[in-house]
């Protein structure tokens, strides 16, 4: 449910952008708090915001660990940004954010026990992996 929330609160700004949501996790039970919440919600907000996809998808899979993947079809990452992308104050060249959302973002991650991988997608654009235990 969580993961629903958040792509509706963001369904104005996707909709402005020509940006198609799809989302399919409907079986897969996790319990967020509010933090973790928002840590998926900056990864999707990056998506929307810096991607300059036209598709955005998110979906969860349980085998042991709760993995939720967030994918975008959008420009990538460049490798000089990617291994630098969750520290403090790293953004890139035109953003007007202050660089801290993904280092919150993996902060929150890291106090549950989980980690967050990124790569590029096969037909281009990134993949987000927000992996954490399930207690």
């Amino acid at each position: 449910k969580m993961i629903e929330e958040i792509m509706h609160e963001y369904e104005k700004e996707m909709k402005d952008k020509g940006i198609e949501a799809i989302y399919n996790g409907k079986d897969v039970v996790m319990y967020a708090n509010d933090f973790l919440k928002e840590a998926i919600s900056n990864i999707i907000w990056n998506a929307i915001v810096h991607s300059k996809a036209n598709r955005i998808k998110v979906w969860m899979e349980s085998n042991g660990d709760i993995k939720i993947f967030i994918e975008d079809n959008g420009i990538g990452i460049s490798d000089e940004i990617k291994d630098r992308l969750f520290e403090m104050g790293v953004k890139g060249e035109k953003s007007k954010g202050t660089g801290l959302g993904l280092y919150i973002a993996k902060k929150i991650v890291e106090e549950h026990g989980g980690r967050i991988e990124v790569s590029n997608a096969k037909d281009g654009g990134t993949i987000f992996k927000v992996i954490i235990p399930n207690k």
